[in-house]
């Protein structure tokens, strides 16, 4: 039997294991405590799970929208295929979405949490990431955190969400042969706790992000990340791709056949900080071997149009 699940548009995704019966269950979201269903299902969406079940947007199973003639309608692909096409990861500008509909997964077990060393293991932590995510199986994802905070040391993470047991988890993640960690968060967790895994914060601050996709993660890329100096950013987060992401998407979306994704995210100080900041993202981004696309969940800015999406 399918289980579906009903948001609003503006309703935070955080208690995604809260359905009428109470089931363990689960849908795609994201990392941030702030996500709201319209932002991620408008642009498409990735989540902790993306790896295992694609797209948000590909969950999606029907959607109540204001057309622009005014008309309330409920869209789905058997109503209306074309814009239930468009709606699903287009941006959102086909109509004015009022519900959405989305398909639940089971969720027997689930595990995550943030495993930190001091920046001194920076090399070893990377390609431990490198290694670790070459061969990870669908259910498991691994998220590389290079933590560069104001005042503060420089910190590297490894976030783990992974959709099983912990006894399986740390088999899979076979750290015996790196340093011991300052912390290890990895825990069973409900899955109403996912968003506390990036530690994403829930209050608005000024920043700005660049995120490009990688085309490989090879020694050269791996030692760039690691001796970067003076820091690229506040957060150089990586994450790999693959799995249903690499798969046939009946959406606007289509495949994301990139292996990585790297995000970059600065904090913004003072009414000169932006310049700086770009140009700081943009010697590292220069070094490495991006594919010039943009991930629609990641809007691009003024001038990366999202016509880049395709190319």
């Amino acid at each position: 039997m399918r289980s579906d699940t009903r948001h609003q548009p503006g309703v935070p995704l955080r208690r995604p294991s809260e359905t009428p019966r109470r089931r363990a269950s689960r849908h795609s979201r994201g990392a941030a405590r702030s996500s709201t269903s319209s932002r991620s299902h408008s642009g498409g969406g990735r989540s902790w799970f993306g790896r295992k079940y694609g797209w948000v947007a590909d969950s999606i199973r029907a959607l109540e929208v204001v057309t622009p003639q005014g008309e309330h309608r409920r869209v789905t692909e058997e109503s209306d295929a074309e814009l239930f096409w468009a709606l699903r990861g287009g941006g959102g500008h086909a109509a004015v979405v009022t519900l959405v509909e989305l398909q639940l997964h089971e969720a027997a077990q689930f595990d995550g949490g943030r495993i930190m060393w001091s920046g001194e293991h920076m090399i070893a932590v990377v390609d431990a990431f490198d290694s670790l995510t070459s061969d990870a199986p669908d259910g498991l994802t691994i998220w590389l955190e290079i933590l560069n905070f104001p005042g503060a040391p420089t910190f590297v993470a490894l976030d783990v969400a992974y959709l099983g047991a912990n006894t399986e988890l740390r088999e899979l993640l076979r750290l015996d042969a790196l340093p011991a960690p300052l912390r290890d968060g990895v825990r069973d967790m409900p899955l109403a706790d996912i968003a506390t895994i990036a530690d994403e914060p829930t209050d608005p601050s000024p920043g700005i992000t660049q995120v490009e996709l990688l085309r490989t993660l090879d020694t050269d890329v791996r030692e760039i990340l690691a001796s970067a100096s003076p820091p690229p950013a506040t957060i150089v987060q990586v994450r790999p791709l693959g799995g249903a992401f690499a798969a046939p998407s009946n959406t606007p979306l289509g495949a994301l056949t990139e292996p990585y994704l790297i995000s970059l995210f600065s904090s913004r100080r003072g009414a000169d900080a932006a310049a700086a900041i770009q140009e700081s993202h943009a010697r590292l981004v220069a070094q490495l071997p991006v594919t010039g696309r943009k991930v629609p969940t990641f809007p691009p800015g003024r001038r990366q149009p999202r016509q880049r999406l395709r190319r």
